[in-house]
């Protein structure tokens, strides 16, 4: 409902009152009957009912309206407050929007700032990836040449895998030949037997013709006395001295002849002559040095190693270039191992100690024919200061089934037998015995020392099954040791031999 309605119901209510009261007025002097509805209303007029009937809707509509006006008001009131709270929250939001605007022409200035930086370092990235691509081209070119060195390496390799596999093959005839000795040395055996019938026999023989000879000088000299009285005779007996001694110096060169496969045969006899293990325990360790190996690693948890490694020097024929000397042990008796990925060192250091002399070792050298095996190489002149004997390598491995087994740990030793494994060409299988060591057997373990029954080097234990034989021990890595070592580099170097131990055979790793 709009004011000017209200305003119009407002008037029309007034005079309607007014009008009423003056109506009141005229009739008071009559006496006022009691109300009465019923009574009222039919004594009423009909105008009089009529305007009453209007003056009680417009009442009812006045009542209506001032409900509607009062809710409207309380509503207007309600949102006159949320418009102010509106108002409020704008003003606080106004606020906060030049805030931001502040910040973000500061960020904006801030934006533009680095932009210009990073303009410039573009620029400079430009310039560094115009250097990178020539660099990379230098490279590509390097790259491209190392591929063609690495082509003529891997044909180098290639005429070397011919050569190897020619010696391999060279390698089953010797072993074929090996074969075809032992059998040619039983023979030997008997032909030695009758060597030594017939030396007697011609022994007899010599005797037989010293005898002969001395009839033959005393006739001479009767000769000789019946020269004069004889002369005839004397062309007889000059034929006869001279046939006499072309058959001394025939029996000379066979007596020589005889002496000569004396001599062979008591060179195999003592070739083939074994020695018992307690000699070649003596022999140890009276030849023994000892291989000192420490390492350093940075952190917490790694503490400073010193191996002690109790080994022998062995000598190897180099030819024209004369003797070669070595010592060997096994990876696992030192503080290093083989791993993928490796673990690095920052200070290695090895010394060789006999007695009271000490050396300073400057390099490792790992096997080619099994990276686990170590040797050191040494001069004779170091040798000689050390005043051991060197051992030599024996030549024919398998020439016995057993061997004796060394242990530097156990400072013990144990006769073993061994067997030929087709699976690994240069190993041979050591035949363990359950509750050996209750019986004064000790089986194999790694690092141990095998030696023939002659008291040659046979091998070493790389693992506590197989034994590497030495027949090659030319190497695949070096490692130089001193007190500044790069990690990375001692971890690569291990990995490499994990790899290279990798492909050997199975049974051997």
């Amino acid at each position: 409902m709009n004011r000017t309605l209200l305003l119009v119901l407002c008037d029309f209510l007034l005079l309607t009152l007014l009008a009423l009261t003056q109506l009141d007025k005229t009739q008071s002097i009559k006496p006022r009957p009691s109300f009465d509805p019923k009574s009222t209303a039919d004594a009423a007029t009909p105008q009089e009912r009529d305007v009453r009937s209007a003056l009680e809707g417009a009442l009812a509509d006045e009542r209506k309206a001032r409900e509607t006006a009062q809710s409207q008001v309380n509503f207007a009131s309600k949102d006159a407050k949320n418009q102010a709270a509106i108002l409020g929250q704008l003003q606080s939001d106004k606020q906060n929007t030049q805030a931001q605007l502040d910040q973000t022409q500061k960020s904006r200035q801030d934006l533009q700032g680095r932009f210009d930086v990073v303009i410039q370092e573009a620029a400079t990235t430009r310039k560094e990836a115009d250097n990178l691509r020539q660099n990379l081209d230098a490279k590509e070119k390097e790259i491209k040449e190392r591929d063609a060195a690495l082509k003529a390496k891997e044909n180098d390799i290639s005429s070397k895998e011919k050569a190897l596999a020619a010696e391999r093959l060279q390698n089953q005839q010797l072993l074929t030949a090996n074969n075809n000795l032992d059998r040619a040395r039983v023979i030997a055996e008997v032909e030695r037997n009758r060597l030594t019938d017939r030396v007697k026999d011609l022994n007899n023989e010599v005797t037989v013709v010293r005898r002969e000879k001395d009839q033959i000088q005393v006739h001479a000299n009767n000769l000789a006395n019946n020269l004069k009285a004889n002369t005839e005779s004397v062309g007889l007996i000059g034929s006869e001295v001279r046939a006499l001694t072309d058959s001394n110096t025939k029996m000379t060169k066979g007596i020589q002849q005889i002496a000569t496969g004396t001599t062979q045969i008591a060179n195999d006899i003592k070739a083939n002559q074994t020695l018992s293990g307690n000699t070649l325990f003596n022999n140890f360790t009276a030849n023994t040095i000892h291989v000192h190996v420490s390492a350093k690693r940075n952190g917490l948890f790694a503490p400073d190693k010193d191996e002690n490694i109790p080994t022998i020097v062995i000598e190897r024929d180099a030819g024209a270039a004369g003797k070669r000397y070595q010592a060997l042990f096994h990876v696992n008796q030192t503080p290093f191992r083989l791993s993928t990925p490796g673990y690095g060192w920052n200070s290695t250091g090895t010394r060789i100690t006999k007695d009271k002399l000490t050396t300073t070792i400057t390099n490792l050298f790992f096997t080619k024919a099994d990276p686990r095996i170590i040797t050191i190489p040494l001069g004779a002149s170091q040798v000689a200061a050390m005043g051991v004997r060197p051992y030599t390598i024996s030549a024919d491995p398998t020439k016995f089934s057993s061997a004796i087994l060394v242990s530097a740990r156990h400072q013990d030793y144990s006769e073993i037998e061994f067997k030929i494994d087709s699976k690994a060409a240069r190993y041979v299988r050591m035949t363990t015995k359950v509750l050996g060591s209750l019986r004064g057997y000790f089986n194999p373990s790694t690092g141990d020392l095998v030696f023939s029954r002659q008291g040659q080097l046979l091998g070493i234990m790389a693992n506590p099954e197989y034994c590497l034989l030495l027949t090659d021990l030319a190497p695949v890595e070096a490692m130089k040791m001193g007190p500044n070592q790069s990690p990375e580099l001692t971890a690569q170097l291990f990995s490499r031999l994990n790899e290279q131990l990798s492909a050997l055979p199975a049974p051997v790793r």
